[in-house]
Formats: C-alpha cells, sequence, structure tokens
C-alpha cells in the first residue's frame, strides 16, 4: 500500500518530469519532493501525448475553439460525460477510500458522500462506490491503451472499474455534459477492483495502487502520467488576465491597467508589484502573474495622440493664372473644405475665402485663409516674324513706367533687333508678364560661281547656283538653278529670295585640241625593244609613268606604260601594258665524260614549253647513251631559247676522285672568291666543314654545288690558314672516305 503515494514514483516519470525541466529530490526514506506549482503539470512518460482535462462547475463552450486548435496541433482531450449518484456512506467510502490511496480521507458534513483528503487543501473528495452507470473517454483518436475508461453493469450491484496504467482521477459535481450530478472517488492506479456489496474492510478488494500525488488547491488538480495540462475553467493556472486591446489615449486621458487575481504576485515591465497600474504615456505595458497553480502575462501597447494642428497660412495675393495648394495635413484625419471637399489639400485659383475642419479621434480643429488676385499686364510683342539681312526690327512692349528686363538684361520698354534669335521680355514685378518672339534674319542668298575658268577643248562646266526657295535669272534669261557653259564667254546669275537678292559672275575660256594614242597592248620576247610615241601636233608637255618628259620612251621591260600631255590645266592621257615574255634560259649543264656503263639524262624543262631536239623529238628530257652534240630547242609564247652539251664516253678513268683547292680569294674581284669543290667524279658528299685555327666551324655543306663565299657569321673571315674534313661515298665501291687537309683564305 502506498503512503503517501511519494515512494512510488516510477523512473520513466521522474525522467519525464524531470526533461520537462523540473527538479526532483528524494530523501533517505526515500519520500521525493516535487517541483512547486507541479499541481498544474503533468506528462505521459510512455507515449508523450499532450492532454486536455475537464471537470468542475463551469460552462466549456467559450473554450470550444481553443480546444479545436489544441487538437489540431495534436492535442488530446479527456472529459467526463455521465455519472450517476452515489448509494453507500460517507463512512463506507471513506474506509475504502483511505485503505486504496493510503491517505487519511474522513467523511466530510458536505451534502452527499463527501470526504476530506488531510493534507489537501480545501478539497471535497466525493466517491461512489456502486456506480451505477459512468464513463470517462480519450479523444481525438487516443490508442486504446491510453484511454481512460470506467464501466459499469447497469443496475447491477457489482460493477468492474478499470482505469488505464498509472492513473489517478478525480473529480467533483460538474455540469459539463447534461444535467449536474454528483460525483465521487472512481480510481487510482492499476487496478481491478470487484465490490460485493457493502465491503467492511480492505481485505475484500485487491488494489493495485501505483501512486497519487496528495497536492490539490481550490482550483487545480494534479494529474500524474496520462495529461500534459490541465483546465479548471478558462486557465490552465487559474489565473484571470487581460489588459484589454492595444488603444490610443488623446491629450490629458490616462488609462488603468488591472491584473487583480486572488492571492497573485505581480511584476510590471517598470519592477512594479501592485496589481495595477495608471497609463499616461505612449509605451508597451506588460505585467506577470503568479499565484500557487501557475503564471501568466499580458501585454498592451498605448499610443498618444493630439487633437488636429490645423495652419492654412496668412492671407495672401496670388497673380492672376496662378494657384495655391493648401495643405490641412494630420494624415489619418477626416477635412471638411468651404466647398464641401474631403481631400487633405485644396487647389485655390481664384479670389476668396478659404477654410478647412479637420477632425481625429481627440478633437476638431478649423482654419482660414482670405486669397486676393492681382491682374497682370499686358504685353505682345508680335508674331514671330523674319526680314532680309542688313534691316531690323524694333520691338516694343509698351506699358510705360512698369520696370521691363529683356533677355540679354537691358531695362528698356523697346529693343532693337538684326539679328536672328529668341528674344523675351518681362514686364512688371511680382505679378509679371512675359512675352516672346522668334525672329529669323534672311540672309542674302549668297551662292559663289567660283573663279574663272579655263575648260580644255570638248568640255564643259555645269555652273550651279541652287539655293533653296530663291528665283534664278541667267545671262541668257534662262531661270533654272544651274547653267551648263560650253563656250567662251562671261557668265552670271542673280538670285531672289524672300525680296533678297544676289549676284554672281564668272569668266570661261576653252582650250585648244590635242589628244594622244600608244596603241593596243603588245606582247613581245624579252629581246625586243618598242619605241612609244606620244607627239602631239599642239605645244604640249609629256609626263611618262617614270616622270621623263620627252615624246618618246623606249619600252624594254613588262609594264604598265602611260604618257599624259598637258596644257594648261587639260590633259590627255593614254595606257599601254606591254608584257615581255622571257626567252626561256636553257642550261643542259657543262660538257660530260662518262664510263661506259654510265648513262646519263639531260633535262629541259621549262614550265609551259614546247621542245625540239638534234634529232627532232619534243621530249623535255633526253635520254644519252653514247657520245655526241645534244642540241635542245625550247620555245615558250613564241620565244625561243638554246643550248647544247657534249657527251664523251671514256675508256679510262671511271673512278671516284675529287679535287679540292687550296688557296681561294674572296676579294670580290670576281677571280676565285668562293671555293668550290672541282671535277667530282662519281661521289655522293656526305659532308664538307671548313674549320679555322680555333676550332670553329666556319662553313659546312652536304651540297657539292655549295662553296664557301670566305665570311664568318655574317662577317669576311681573317686571312690565313683554315682545316677541312670532307666525306664522301664512292658510287663504284659504295665507301666512305674522308680527306683532310687545309685551305688559304688570301685576300
Amino acid at each position: 500500500m502506498n503512503s503517501p503515494g511519494f515512494q512510488s514514483l516510477t523512473v520513466s516519470l521522474a525522467t519525464a518530469i524531470t526533461n520537462n525541466g523540473h527538479t526532483i529530490t528524494q530523501n533517505a526514506s526515500g519520500v521525493y519532493t516535487l517541483p512547486a506549482g507541479f499541481t498544474t503539470t503533468c506528462v505521459d512518460p510512455i507515449n508523450g501525448y499532450d492532454w486536455l482535462c475537464f471537470f468542475g462547475n463551469e460552462d466549456y463552450t467559450p473554450l470550444l475553439s481553443q480546444i479545436q486548435a489544441f487538437i489540431d496541433l495534436g492535442g488530446k482531450v479527456l472529459y467526463q460525460y455521465e455519472v450517476s449518484c452515489c448509494t453507500v456512506s460517507s463512512s463506507a467510502a471513506a474506509t475504502i477510500a483511505s485503505s486504496l490511496t493510503g491517505l487519511s480521507i474522513t467523511p466530510n458534513v458536505n451534502a452527499g458522500i463527501a470526504l476530506t483528503v488531510t493534507g489537501w487543501v480545501a478539497s471535497n473528495i466525493h466517491c461512489c462506490i456502486n456506480i451505477t452507470g459512468a464513463a470517462y473517454k480519450g479523444m481525438d483518436g487516443v490508442p486504446i491503451a491510453n484511454q481512460l475508461q470506467a464501466t459499469a453493469n447497469l443496475g447491477g450491484s457489482t460493477p468492474l472499474v478499470s482505469v488505464c496504467p498509472n492513473f489517478a482521477m478525480v473529480f467533483a459535481t460538474n455540469n459539463f455534459v447534461g444535467t449536474a450530478h454528483q460525483g465521487g472517488f472512481i480510481g487510482v492506479g492499476d487496478f481491478n477492483a470487484w465490490f460485493n456489496g457493502l465491503p467492511t474492510s480492505s481485505a475484500v478488494y485487491t488494489p493495485l495502487v501505483n501512486f497519487i500525488f496528495p497536492n490539490d488547491t481550490s482550483t487545480c488538480y494534479l494529474f500524474p502520467p496520462g495529461c500534459l495540462q490541465t483546465y479548471n475553467g478558462f486557465s490552465t493556472s487559474g489565473i484571470i488576465l487581460d489588459l484589454g486591446n492595444d488603444t490610443t489615449l488623446c491629450a490629458g486621458q490616462s488609462l488603468l491597467l488591472n491584473a487583480a487575481n486572488a492571492g497573485a504576485t505581480y511584476l510590471w515591465q517598470n519592477g512594479s508589484t501592485n496589481s495595477t497600474q495608471n497609463i499616461t504615456s505612449t509605451g508597451t505595458y506588460w505585467v506577470q502573474v503568479t499565484t500557487a497553480c501557475g503564471q501568466a502575462t499580458d501585454t498592451i501597447h498605448i499610443t498618444n495622440q493630439l487633437g488636429p494642428i490645423v495652419q492654412l497660412g496668412n492671407d495672401t495675393t496670388i497673380c492672376q493664372g496662378n494657384s495655391l495648394l493648401l495643405n490641412a495635413n494630420n494624415p489619418g484625419s477626416t477635412f471638411l473644405w468651404q466647398n464641401g471637399s474631403t481631400n487633405s489639400t485644396l487647389t485655390a485659383n481664384a479670389a476668396g475665402t478659404y477654410w478647412v475642419q479637420v477632425s481625429n479621434f481627440c478633437g476638431v480643429t478649423a482654419d482660414t485663409i482670405h486669397i486676393s488676385l492681382t491682374p497682370l499686364p499686358i504685353v505682345n510683342l508680335g508674331n514671330d516674324t523674319s526680314f532680309c539681312a542688313g534691316q531690323s526690327l524694333v520691338l516694343n512692349a509698351g506699358n510705360p513706367g512698369l520696370p521691363h528686363l529683356w533677355q540679354n538684361g537691358s531695362t528698356s520698354s523697346t529693343f532693337t533687333v538684326n539679328q536672328s534669335g529668341l528674344y523675351w521680355v518681362k514686364v512688371g514685378t511680382g505679378c509679371s508678364t512675359t512675352d516672346s518672339i522668334q525672329i529669323t534674319i534672311l540672309p542674302k542668298p549668297i551662292i559663289n560661281l567660283g573663279l574663272d575658268q579655263t575648260l580644255c577643248y570638248g568640255e564643259t562646266t555645269l555652273l550651279n547656283a541652287t539655293y533653296p526657295g530663291a528665283n534664278y535669272s541667267w545671262q541668257d534669261g534662262s531661270s533654272n538653278a544651274t547653267f551648263n557653259a560650253s563656250s567662251s564667254g562671261l557668265y552670271w546669275v542673280e538670285l531672289n529670295l524672300n525680296n533678297c537678292t544676289f549676284r554672281d559672275s564668272v569668266l570661261v575660256n576653252i582650250g585648244p585640241f590635242f589628244t594622244v594614242d600608244l596603241g593596243a597592248d603588245l606582247e613581245l620576247c624579252s629581246d625586243s625593244i618598242v619605241q612609244l610615241n606620244a607627239t602631239s601636233t599642239v605645244n604640249v608637255n609629256y609626263l611618262w609613268q617614270d616622270n621623263s618628259t620627252n615624246p618618246i620612251f623606249n619600252a624594254t621591260q613588262t609594264g604598265m606604260y602611260w604618257v599624259e600631255l598637258s596644257q594648261g590645266n587639260c590633259t590627255k592621257k593614254d595606257t599601254i601594258n606591254i608584257v615581255f615574255n622571257e626567252v626561256p634560259r636553257i642550261d643542259l649543264g657543262p660538257d660530260k665524260s662518262l664510263c661506259p656503263e654510265e648513262s646519263v639524262v639531260i633535262d629541259a624543262t621549262t614550265l609551259n614549253a614546247t621542245y625540239l631536239w638534234q634529232d627532232f623529238s619534243k621530249n623535255p628530257t633526253y635520254a644519252v647513251h653514247q657520245t655526241g652534240l645534244y642540241i635542245v630547242e625550247v620555245k615558250v609564247k613564241n620565244c625561243i631559247g638554246k643550248d647544247t652539251v657534249y657527251v664523251d664516253y671514256l675508256q679510262e678513268n671511271c673512278q671516284c676522285s675529287i679535287y679540292i683547292p687550296n688557296a681561294f680569294s674572296p676579294n670580290e674581284d670576281g677571280i676565285n672568291d668562293e671555293l668550290h669543290l672541282i671535277h667530282p667524279i662519281n661521289i655522293q658528299l656526305k659532308d664538307f666543314k671548313i674549320y679555322n685555327r680555333w676550332g670553329n666551324e666556319v662553313f659546312a655543306t652536304n651540297t657539292i654545288a655549295d662553296g664557301w663565299n670566305g665570311n664568318y657569321k655574317g662577317m669576311p673571315a681573317e686571312i690565313g690558314t683554315y682545316f677541312y674534313i670532307l666525306k664522301y661515298t664512292c658510287n663504284f665501291d659504295g665507301k666512305e672516305y674522308v680527306l683532310k687537309g687545309d685551305i688559304t683564305l688570301i685576300r
């Protein structure tokens, strides 16, 4: 049997309470001490469900929206909906309840079967032993294993009562559903109790009590595992707190904030601990109310507002045609103008009295302004106009006695115009009038027929007097904008534009006739000369493409030739294109000596050529197999080149040989200026290298035809002795030979 219920605190429940941020202690006797204010907080250590538990005499209809929001967030709801009256005496009920709980429970003087639990403050525990009809249900889909169920055989004397694990239930008289019923002490912990009539001792039944927490206040009930938050009325803590909606105070007003709750303590934003606070200024105000059952906080925002302040300004005068924007300001207020307008602004463009009335939460204010109009001076400079250059126009702004200001800063009432531009005048001060006029000075239609001209024979000149919008009159009475002059004489034209006239003239002279013709383009061989003759019967100057000035020019190379004949500004020019085709340069090579088993092919190949050999064959090459003189004519574009070569077949000296001179003189006298390999017979050159006395390579080649010009690194080499190494392969035996020696360079 539990005593007073604290020793049986399970590890899972202790863990759940600790995880919720609370502190639990246990003394040497094994008694647990729970945190202060734990009468409003319970947890489900198994499933972690949040619960709302409803009991008491209140009407819960106003809480329906909050209950639904709680369910939408995953909360669970427990409520009582049917309880009948008890049929046993208070004395018997107290005995059974004490035995079940291990608490000191005695009969109470209250109506019905009322019990008093020692240590519980002002608590009436009602208990029914014989339940004729009762049920409690966990709502919103709570798993069956965690639902609280109390069932009975209606009308029977042995009801079966079952309560979900680790759950103690206390309920009082209520009218949550249906008519008022007297409640009772249903059960605690895990147990199944069979009541056979009126028990006389605890041995009649088998209680299986896990724990019950004997902490109770007049408005708060403790429920062990099964519900996280309990409601008794409208607040989980039993605190009623509402500072009201955010509001506005007018100047001089105040607001009393009241957070009074029986037995509570208070903490305001300014540190005050009173239950009320009088507010007179803008700010955010909050209070924290604490009772034995919990804590609640509320906040309210207060703003101050002044009555409207309106200032339309002093009475004033505006110029005719102008307007004045009147602004009543005071955003958020309502407005009423003298014309019924309700905007915050009004545009005044006529003389009169204007007023506005401005209203807001804190009062009504009005203001008035008187507006007068001042007439404007009349100024008319006339329409935009134009006149010819050399003339002038006087602009008169009138209004004598009033100040004048022109665009250039002058202050006279008149202004003389002699050039194009925009002219304006401002007359008056304060209320003034401005007028402007665009004046265009029409220039005389000046044209230029140009300088006197000398034309070449057969030429004409177009005299152009074009001027937009003008009329024309030429020396011959014609009226076109242009005149074509083709003979010597004086030509003139007179232009008229907007009655502005201008005249110009030009003298035209026609020169004598002459021409030049170099003839058709020519194509010749390079050994030809062409004489180009440009001689004229008229006294002229000659200029050829090479700047020569003779009438005759001898052409000797391909190119474009031209000559220009001139007399004054008159020129005649002709061009001829002459192509000198090169006579084919044929080189069959030096005369040759061959061994009997050798042969040679003589090659006269030339691009785009035809061939004729001594035996009238026409191939570009000729294979030689016997001693003889071989002749070829090569024709390209009718130009013929010719060469011969003598080939002698020897019977002796058919061996490999080559000769290296032992000296040369690269002094540019045309004799021995380069060092060459001489008379190479039947060899293939591998490489030929020459070194100076310091071992530097000054020349290298693998081509027999190449020679050393006596230079080293682009500069003439020093006079002295040089050394060579010659490597070649003999065509007869296929062996490679190396020759070494020295060469003397002289200049």
